[in-house]
């Protein structure tokens, strides 16, 4: 997977960017990072945020964790990892914890770790703040199809433009019809660059006539293993067939 901290157009921004120490009688730690699976969520992905939890050499005791908690602004608990063990002075535990956001717009987090000194019973407790910038966000794409005529085999194309901030791979284009049959309906790809375009030509033959709807589905690959599907309809008028002498 990608991780990613810095600043990134509508996508996210790590913004606490010392780490956030807390000593107990014996115990001096904190979050060193917080770095982030996606570079740009969109909503309903999964988003995985690895904690590096460090505890200091100048600790005197190891440091035991009961809980890491990636908290929303208002304190609710959106992931949760117990029971992790503890980490001797002078070492550090990377925590994955993976959550989704349903709706976009900017999410203020906290990963908060919960933790005790075994040897003397003092609970420790440190964070690490995270802002991420959730966005609905898709390559844009635009079908275009020739006059058709019922019964009669047309053409079109689909363009589809990657605005996003990286490459999209493994793209799958297909056009689908209603009361349409699709001739040829699907296109491949590797890859499209950042800023870079692609056409994918259909060929349809509608099978009565009036309005048809087109439908394309365009399925890409994001980073290492993010899959992303849009679609996009579109309403065509098919003539009716009239024989002439």
């Amino acid at each position: 997977m990608t991780r990613g901290t810095a600043a990134v157009l509508a996508c996210l921004i790590v913004v606490g960017l010392f780490p956030v120490s807390v000593a107990g009688a014996n115990i001096n730690a904190s979050i060193a990072d917080v770095d982030i699976s996606v570079s740009s969520p969109a909503p309903g992905e999964p988003v995985t945020f690895h904690a590096t939890v460090r505890n200091l050499e100048s600790s005197d005791a190891p440091l035991k964790i009961n809980d890491i908690v990636i908290r929303r602004s208002d304190l609710s608990a959106i992931e949760r990892a117990s029971n992790l063990g503890s980490i001797s002075p002078g070492s550090t535990l990377e925590v994955p914890l993976t959550a989704t956001f349903d709706s976009a717009g900017t999410k203020d987090l906290r990963v908060i770790v919960y933790g005790r000194d075994p040897g003397t019973g003092t609970s420790v407790k440190f964070q690490y703040p995270v802002q991420l910038n959730v966005e609905e966000r898709h390559p844009q794409m635009d079908l275009t199809a020739n006059d058709s005529v019922a019964g009669v085999e047309s053409t079109g194309e689909v363009t589809v433009a990657n605005g996003l901030d990286s490459q999209i791979t493994n793209v799958e284009i297909v056009v689908e019809g209603d009361d349409i049959e699709m001739i040829q309906s699907r296109t491949v790809a590797s890859s499209i660059s950042q800023n870079g375009s692609m056409t994918a030509p259909f060929r349809f033959r509608p099978e009565s006539s009036g309005e048809h709807k087109l439908t394309t589905t365009v399925s890409y690959t994001v980073g290492d293993d993010i899959t992303r599907t849009t679609t996009q309809t579109k309403v065509i008028d098919s003539d009716p067939l009239r024989n002439s002498v």
